[in-house]
């Protein structure tokens, strides 16, 4: 148990560190924004092809499994789809960006705030309130990104296993089309995620920039 306790403690550290540093460089950084937005769009669309490679290979060993020359059926395009989504679906897809959006929200939400206290001339210090509301928007950055499993593809997928299924194909010939097709959803979603970057990176900031008039006291214009 204590050694389970000091593995913990000791990964948490680890992700303190990291973020710490990401902060003190970007705040020295007058292309901040810039290099933070870049860094997430990345993290995302990476994120993303690294999970559908490994759902496609886990959905061809499915196949495989499931034996040579038999048609494939409703029952099997079902549990196909399980497959996939144990790689790509919404648990796994926040699993796997989880560590670069928790990183690079604190970061952006500093620099809006930082932004707004170079220009007013002060020094910005976060309060509890504003730790607990950039707390908030790290896991509502990480709910877009799981849910877009089921807003956008997890449809998708299921009615190309239905057209796979009605088609009537072998086995044989699903394994070849599957790969052919899913390696073209990969593709296709990353424009997807590079436009989830795009907002979340903006949102971010914006409301780092509120907490930055917040803390050096400007008032909006009546």
């Amino acid at each position: 148990m204590t050694s389970q306790c000091n593995t913990i403690a000791e990964t948490s550290l680890k992700r303190a560190i990291v973020r710490g540093v990401a902060r003190r460089v970007v705040l020295k950084d007058a292309e901040a924004y810039a290099r933070l937005y870049a860094e997430l769009q990345t993290a995302l669309s990476n994120a993303w092809s690294e999970s559908m490679r490994e759902g496609i290979t886990a959905g061809l060993e499915r196949l495989r499994d499931l034996g040579a020359g038999g048609v494939f059926t409703q029952e099997d395009a079902k549990a196909l789809l399980r497959v996939l989504e144990g790689s790509v679906g919404e648990e796994a897809l926040r699993a796997a960006m989880r560590d670069p959006v928790i990183n690079l929200t604190d970061a952006l939400y500093r620099v809006g705030a930082e932004e707004v206290g170079k220009a007013a001339g002060v020094a910005i210090a976060f309060n509890r309130p504003d730790l607990d509301a950039l707390d908030i928007l790290k896991e509502g950055n990480l709910y877009w990104v799981g849910n877009s499993w089921n807003t956008r593809h997890q449809n998708a997928m299921a009615k190309t296993l239905e057209a796979y299924f009605t088609e009537g194909m072998t086995r044989e010939t699903l394994a070849a089309r599957f790969a052919e097709d899913f390696a073209g959803v990969s593709e296709r979603g990353l424009v997807y995620w590079e436009l989830l970057a795009d907002h979340t990176a903006t949102k971010t900031r914006e409301m780092g920039r509120v907490t930055g008039y917040e803390r050096a006291g400007v008032m909006g214009l009546t």
